[in-house]
């Protein structure tokens, strides 16, 4: 999930600077169903993209390769530094999902919560 989320919150920015700047309600949509996935994780204990979440987050995702294909690797890093600008500002969605993850966290246990923000 924390993938989906950054791509999806770099896509936004990315939108917001110009690339694909159309596609911004793509994104937006996309993430709504995100959250709404992880929320329904969270009640579950696991959570799965349903039919509604993957039509809305694969064209998403693919607004994303394309802008990766026209963006300099500068505007690339301002996009993040934005991003990471607004999780300092509070300027987030968080979406936490709990559940087994692979990798261990800062105390070496991979178990717990994963959490993402959305911008």
């Amino acid at each position: 999930m924390n993938q989906l989320a950054y791509a999806l919150n770099l896509a936004l920015v990315l939108c917001e600077l110009g690339f694909r700047s159309e596609q911004a309600t793509c994104i937006r949509l996309a993430q709504e169903c995100l959250a709404r996935v992880g929320a329904e994780g969270r009640r579950g204990g696991r959570w799965c993209v349903d039919e509604e979440a993957y039509r809305a987050i694969g064209p998403a995702l693919a607004v994303h390769d394309h802008q990766f294909e026209t963006a300099t690797v500068t505007e690339i890093r301002r996009a993040e530094r934005t991003i990471l600008d607004r999780i300092a500002a509070g300027d987030v969605v968080r979406v936490e999902a709990v559940q087994p993850h692979p990798f261990p966290n800062e105390e070496g246990d991979s178990r717990g919560k994963a959490s993402s923000q959305m911008v």
